[in-house]
């Protein structure tokens, strides 16, 4: 079987990336891995892939 890995936004700790809140990444995150999880439930979603931010993905957890 193929794994397929999927991974939420790019460095959303980058304003060049993403203007919203950490809390709004979240709360796209968590919509996405379940919109995944539902279509595909063989494919992982990994993330978030940070650029610099290394609380983010304390806060994240």
């Amino acid at each position: 079987m193929r794994c397929i890995y999927w991974e939420v936004w790019n460095e959303p700790d980058m304003d060049r990336f993403w203007s919203g809140s950490p809390e709004e990444y979240f709360n796209l995150y968590e919509a996405v891995a379940r919109a995944l999880k539902e279509a595909a439930p063989e494919h992982l979603v990994g993330g978030p892939a940070i650029a610099y931010d290394l609380e983010l993905p304390e806060k994240f957890l």
